[in-house]
């Protein structure tokens, strides 16, 4: 499947929607204006919302990698981090299709990496993919559905 940026972007944001949702998230998004620093909002207990950032993650090395500025480095569109402006970083990686939800303060400024396999070397700074990943099990109708 060959998408353009933005397609891969929409898609990305809609599968992260959806394994928010099957994991009880109350996802809101933002209807007017689209200057925004995030993408969607969640309410992850009653009232208390939180903003997210929605990222494309790549698969590569063992590892799912995602940008953590806002514009593109590779455009040289590089205008800061999200550190203050987001709480979530939500990341699809669309060659394992899992989503993961990030704290914004658990990566650094311009790039972060999630461990899939194990390392051969292990750092404290290691963050593992499981810690942040999204479980894609929900009930329909009394029985389990797995994506």
């Amino acid at each position: 499947m060959n998408l353009t940026k933005s397609e891969l972007g929409h898609l990305s944001e809609a599968a992260l929607i959806r394994d928010l949702i099957a994991n009880k998230y109350n996802v809101l998004k933002p209807c007017v204006g689209h200057n925004y620093k995030y993408d969607l909002v969640i309410e992850i207990s009653q009232g208390v919302f939180k903003t997210v950032q929605v990222k494309t993650g790549l698969y590569r090395n063992g590892v799912v990698e995602f940008y953590c500025c806002c514009g593109s480095i590779a455009e040289g569109h590089d205008k800061g981090d999200y550190k203050g402006l987001i709480d979530f970083f939500g990341v699809f990686c669309p060659e394992l299709n899992k989503s993961y939800l990030v704290p914004v303060d658990d990566v650094g400024c311009r790039s972060a990496y999630l461990r899939v396999e194990d390392a051969k070397v292990k750092s404290s700074r290691t963050r593992l993919a499981i810690n942040y990943e999204l479980k894609l099990q929900c009930t329909s109708n009394g029985r389990s559905v797995s994506y």
